[in-house]
Parts: C-alpha cells; sequence; structure tokens
C-alpha cells in the first residue's frame, strides 16, 4: 500500500501556519502589557482583560503546538514506514 502523504503534509503546514498566526496575534496583543499593576481608574481592569486574553491564546498556543508536534511525528513515522516498505519491484 502506497499512501499518498502530500494531503497530511499540507494539512500539517497549514496547522503550523496557525500556529505561528497564533504567536502573532500574541505577541501584538501582550506588547501593550505592563507587568506593574496600575492604580489608576480603569487600568486595572484593562490590565486583567489583557491578562485573561493572553491566557486564552497561551491555552490555544499549547494544545494546537502539542497537536501539531504529535501529528508530524507521526507523519514522520508514516513516511519512513512507507519508504521501508516500499520494495520498487512490482508484482512481489
Amino acid at each position: 500500500m502506497n499512501l499518498n502523504l502530500f494531503p497530511l503534509l499540507y494539512l500539517w503546514l497549514a496547522l503550523d501556519a496557525v500556529i505561528v498566526g497564533l504567536f502573532g496575534w500574541r505577541q501584538r496583543v501582550g506588547r501593550g502589557e505592563n507587568g506593574s499593576v496600575r492604580l489608576v481608574s480603569g487600568g486595572v481592569s484593562e490590565q486583567v482583560a489583557t491578562a485573561s486574553k493572553l491566557e486564552q491564546i497561551g491555552k490555544w498556543l499549547k494544545l494546537l503546538t502539542m497537536i501539531a508536534l504529535a501529528f508530524g511525528v507521526l507523519l514522520g513515522a508514516m513516511a519512513v514506514y512507507q519508504s521501508l516498505n516500499s520494495t520498487g519491484t512490482p508484482g512481489v
């Protein structure tokens, strides 16, 4: 059985592009974050909202990164298995 791995490779690359996009979005959202708490009116609630948004993006980023890593390892294993089992002699 000779499975075409290119559609799976494209899916993996698309997942990687989503991860890179999420990372860029997290960087953009975190750019305005300040590590110290400001006690001016509205400053604390804005910081809490930003921290909450960063936490949500971070959760998705970690989850998708783990999925992409596992998928990449599986895809690589499939490619190695396929190359080891291809004899190159039809009909054998």
